[in-house]
C-alpha cells in the first residue's frame, strides 16, 4: 500500500460523517439521557458538530476538533464549534463543563492519555464522561470491512492467518485463548502499573479515506484502557442498569451483539 500524500478527507467525508453518526442508536441515546437537564456540553473529536443538533434549547454545546466543516444541520441549543489541537491542552477553564461526550475518537488520538488528562480537569464534580469506542475487547467480533479499512497489508495477511475459522471447535479454541490472554492482560497492568495501558498499533493506516498513515492511532484507547485510566483520578463506572439505557435498539447483527462499546463515567463530587 502506498502512503497518501494529503491529509484533507475528501470532499463528501463530513455528509457521510454526519449521516453516520446520527444513524447510531447510541449517540440518540445518549442525547436523550443527556436531555433531561440543562447543561454544558463538550464534544471532543466532534467532527461536525452533529451531535449538537441533538441536544435542546436549554444546553449549551462546545465541539472541538482539529479542523471542522460545519454541519449544515440547525442547532436548536447554543452551539460553538472550535478548532484546537486537543491532544495538549483544551483552551477552556477547570470545572468548565457538566458533561464530555467522544465518539469514535479516542481511537485515534497518538497520546490518548493528555486529552484524558484535561478531560479530567475541565468537567466539573459530579460530571459525565461518554466515549464511545470500536469493540476492540473482542477483534473476533469486529465487521470485516472496518478491519480492512484500518489495516495495513500485512496485518489484513495475518488476520487471515488468525481468524479464518472454519469451524465450531476452532471458533471455541479462539475464544478460550482470547479470553486468556485478556486475564494475561490485567495481570501484567496491575503488576507494572507505570506502564502505558493502552494498546500499540504498529502501523497505523487507514485505507479508505485520504489522509497520510499518521492520522490512526499510534495507541489504541478502548472502553477497558480508558477506564483504568479514568479510575486513577478516582472515577467511577455509572451502575450496569444504567449503561444498558445507551445500547437500547444498538444490536446490529446476531453475531455482533455490541458493535461498539460506550464508557460511562462519573467524577466524584
Amino acid at each position: 500500500m502506498q502512503a497518501v500524500a494529503s491529509n484533507s478527507p475528501p470532499a463528501d467525508y463530513y455528509e457521510v460523517s454526519d449521516n453516520n453518526l446520527l444513524s447510531q442508536p447510541v449517540v440518540r441515546n445518549v442525547a436523550q439521557i443527556l436531555a433531561a437537564a440543562p447543561q454544558d456540553i463538550l464534544d471532543i473529536g466532534c467532527g461536525t458538530g452533529a451531535f449538537g443538533t441533538l441536544l435542546t434549547e436549554s444546553q449549551n454545546y462546545t465541539g472541538i476538533d482539529l479542523k471542522i466543516t460545519p454541519t449544515p444541520i440547525p442547532f436548536k441549543c447554543q452551539a460553538r464549534l472550535l478548532e484546537h489541537d486537543a491532544c495538549n491542552a483544551l483552551p477552556f477553564a477547570a470545572e468548565s463543563f457538566d458533561t464530555i461526550v467522544s465518539f469514535w475518537c479516542m481511537e485515534h488520538l497518538p497520546a490518548p492519555q493528555n486529552t484524558l488528562n484535561e478531560c479530567v480537569r475541565v468537567l466539573k464534580p459530579g460530571g459525565w464522561l461518554f466515549f464511545v469506542f470500536p469493540n476492540y475487547d473482542n477483534p473476533t467480533r469486529r465487521c470485516p470491512s472496518w478491519w480492512v479499512s484500518h489495516s495495513s497489508d500485512d496485518s489484513i495477511a495475518t488476520a487471515f492467518q488468525r481468524f479464518a475459522l472454519t469451524d465450531l471447535s476452532t471458533q471455541l479454541v479462539r475464544r478460550l485463548t482470547y479470553l486468556l490472554r485478556q486475564s494475561a492482560k490485567q495481570v501484567y497492568l496491575d503488576i507494572f502499573q507505570s506502564r502505558s495501558l493502552f494498546e500499540i498499533n504498529p502501523d497505523p493506516a487507514h485505507r479508505r479515506l485520504n489522509w497520510s498513515r499518521d492520522r490512526d492511532a499510534i495507541h489504541i484507547a478502548s472502553a477497558r484502557s480508558v477506564m483504568r485510566y479514568l479510575q486513577g483520578f478516582g472515577l467511577t463506572a455509572v451502575p450496569a442498569e444504567l449503561r444498558e439505557e445507551i445500547y437500547k435498539k444498538a444490536r446490529y447483527w446476531m453475531f455482533d451483539r455490541n458493535p461498539e462499546q460506550v464508557l460511562w463515567m462519573e467524577k466524584a463530587q
